[in-house]
Parts: C-alpha cells; structure tokens; sequence
C-alpha cells in the first residue's frame, strides 16, 4: 500500500535522513525501470534523475512549497521525474544542434584557423580561457565548473554557449 502524504511529511520533518532514505528505496527500481521502459531513457541517467526527483521533492516540502498533494507521492515523483528526463533531453538536443559549429582543429584551413585565433584574442576573458579547455582541451563541464568556479554544470553550459555565439557573430562581422 502507498504511504499517505501526510504520513510521509511528518515522518521526513520528525526522523529526517531515515525517512527519505526509505523513501528513495521505495520507488528507485520501478521508478528506473518505467523511465527506462516507457520513456527509453539510459539507464545511468534514470539513476541520476531518480535522484534529482527524490531531492525536489524533499526540498519542496522542506521549503513549504509543497503543503499538500492531490496525487499519490509516486505519481508525483514520477511527475517531476518525467520532467527531468524532458529537460535533458531538451539539453541534448541543443548540444546536439550546435555540434556542426564546435571548434575542430583537423581539416580546418590554416587561414581560418589563424581567424578563430585572432577572434578568440578579441573575445577577451573569460570566454577565451573557457572555449579553448572546452573544445581544445576537451574538459567536462563538470571540470569547467571547478575551473572556472562556477555553480554548477547547467551554469557552465550556459557560458559557453554565449561565448560561442559571441565568438560566431565575431568571425560573421569580420567576413
């Protein structure tokens, strides 16, 4: 039988970590399973929206945010677990639009090699330092966020994808 919302508030404001712990083994595996099953997601990264899920969750009713539910609790950490999956794959597709623009040093001309170099120079920091331990030194994002020190890889992403569009309109203004 599925824990009554109530019940599950106060025992995650009474006994804390106990509580959502067994929370987040009560679903995981039907939770990866259906995410995996019904929306095709990989595995490991069901795994890490699970995860996510479960913290929103948490957060939600920590905050206040959430005072009360219509739903079952696993409708609604599936909910908030179909909404992840949609956001990163929103994510990729955007990563994925813009890899025909990344950088590549083979097969380039060495003209326009010596443009992206001298529009990188123009760009100034930090977006220089950024495009190039991305693209030349093929770092993470995860790596970036300690490089760079940012808050978080969403962050980061996000960053380079401005310097880039800025280092494009660069090399399309000098044409």
């Amino acid at each position: 039988m599925s824990p009554r919302f109530s019940d599950i508030v106060e025992q995650i404001k009474e006994k804390g970590d106990r509580a959502l712990t067994d929370l987040y083994v009560r679903y995981r595996s039907e939770f990866i399973q259906w995410l995996c099953g019904r929306l095709g997601c990989d595995k490991e990264l069901a795994k890490d929206i699970y995860q996510q899920s479960i913290l929103i969750f948490y957060e939600n009713i920590q905050s206040g945010k959430l005072t009360t539910l219509t739903s079952q609790v696993k409708t609604y950490l599936f909910s908030i677990g179909r909404n992840k999956y949609y956001e990163a794959v929103r994510e990729q597709r955007k990563v994925d639009a813009l890899k025909p623009y990344e950088i590549d040093e083979e097969g380039l001309p060495e003209e326009l090699l010596q443009k992206v170099e001298t529009k990188l120079e123009v760009l100034g920091e930090p977006c220089r330092s950024l495009l190039i331990e991305y693209y030349y030194h093929k770092r993470s994002m995860e790596q970036l966020v300690a490089i760079f020190d940012y808050k978080n890889a969403d962050s980061a992403k996000n960053q380079k994808y401005k310097c880039l569009e800025r280092l494009r309109k660069l090399m399309r203004d000098s044409e």
